[in-house]
């Protein structure tokens, strides 16, 4: 073989997968991992990136902050010590939670550099889980009856959303039209178990289990589809995805248990399960595969993504991952990180690849043969 032949030949091995890739491994979209420092633990996130959660001092008191990628600072603290941050919309706007000086808890919105008490349900405390693009909130409240109550913030006042047999309920997510999820107990008692709601049109509608009595629902997108997670009549806990009036396991990463925290607009769903050995590792169920998201990440230094809380519409992923500590061999290095779906390549790359492991193929004398006909007549 020529040596000009052997360098066509190698850089068609090279080219070829890059043009043509398909292994399983590529099937699904592969993710940057950046660990956030100092210790932050993300809740939630909007389309432009942004992480809101809890960030933690030196002392190790925590309190509600944005994280924001190539800011300056990267990290901005919300209220006073303590308080949380749950949910971002793209207005910046954020769901939380602001501790008085008293010790209870009320439902806040921290907007603008300041923060709206958003009032209760009668009783002394309440928290805000989630918030939509029209500023529209849900939570729970504590009514004047004393019982904890799923709400919805709608217009400058709290709408009580009521509950189900039991008497107590928790909103957890909410989408753009108003709709609200969570869970609510179907039996009176302190220990009662609850089940997964959906409140829409004025009505609480239980969205039962799978064979065991508790479930709850976390999140709900534009569409309607809801996910959470449901005991199976042998007592593990399983991921679900809730659609068209019915609940739908869609598996582990590998254990006997799963839970849902997270959907966007596109359907995907973020969460974190048992693997075969029982430890728990995060996942993303996208187009009907539930994956182990330490399966897609490229080159990541040792991080392990245990959980994942948040998911945004272009898929980026706000997460919690630990690995092996460099300097303390028996200790681990924890930290919040945001993970980011890695660009598939451009129409025009795929092109220009392409054309030229067209090129190394094929000789100058071959083009000929290869576009005519391998018997020819000669015109005279």
């Amino acid at each position: 073989m020529s040596v000009s032949r052997f360098r066509r030949v190698l850089l068609a091995a090279v080219l070829a997968p890059l043009c043509f890739h398909s292994p399983d491994g590529f099937a699904q979209t592969p993710y940057n991992l950046y660990p956030i420092r100092p210790f932050f633990s993300p809740q939630g996130i909007n389309d432009a990136g942004q992480l809101v959660g809890v960030s933690f001092n030196d002392e190790g008191l925590g309190q509600g902050a944005i994280w924001t990628r190539g800011g300056n600072p990267p990290i901005m603290r919300l209220g006073t010590t303590y308080d949380a941050a749950n949910d971002i919309n793209n207005a910046a706007q954020v769901a939380g939670t602001h501790n008085l000086p008293s010790g209870e808890l009320r439902p806040v919105v921290f907007a603008d550099g300041g923060m709206r008490d958003l009032g209760t349900l009668g009783g002394a405390r309440g928290v805000a889980f989630a918030i939509n693009e029209s500023g529209q909130v849900t939570g729970f409240s504590r009514t004047a009856a004393g019982e904890d109550h799923a709400f919805l913030y709608a217009d400058g006042a709290l709408k009580d959303l009521g509950a189900l047999e039991g008497g107590r309920s928790y909103g957890q997510g909410i989408n753009n039209s108003g709709q609200v999820v969570g869970y609510a107990t179907i039996a009176p008692g302190e220990d009662a178990p609850a089940r997964a709601f959906l409140y829409s049109g004025g009505t609480m509608t239980d969205l039962g289990a799978f064979g065991g009595v508790a479930s709850s629902a976390t999140a709900i997108n534009d569409a309607g589809q809801v996910a959470g997670y449901a005991l199976d009549a042998d007592g593990n806990t399983r991921a679900f995805l809730y659609e068209d009036g019915r609940m739908t396991d869609i598996g582990t990463p590998g254990g006997e248990w799963a839970v849902a925290n997270a959907i966007n607009n596109r359907g995907d769903i973020v969460g974190y399960g048992g693997i075969a050995s029982g430890e728990g590792r995060a996942f993303i169920y996208s187009e009907g595969k539930l994956t182990d998201l330490n399966n897609l990440l490229t080159p990541h230094e040792g991080w392990t993504v245990n959980m994942v809380n948040a998911i945004n519409d272009d898929g980026e992923i706000a997460g919690f991952a630990c690995r092996p500590h460099p300097d303390y061999p028996a200790a681990f290095d924890c930290a919040g990180v945001f993970l980011t779906p890695v660009p598939e390549p451009a129409p025009w790359m795929l092109w220009t690849c392409a054309v030229l492991l067209g090129w190394t193929c094929f000789k100058k004398k071959d083009y000929g043969r290869f576009l005519l006909p391998e018997k020819s007549v000669a015109v005279k």
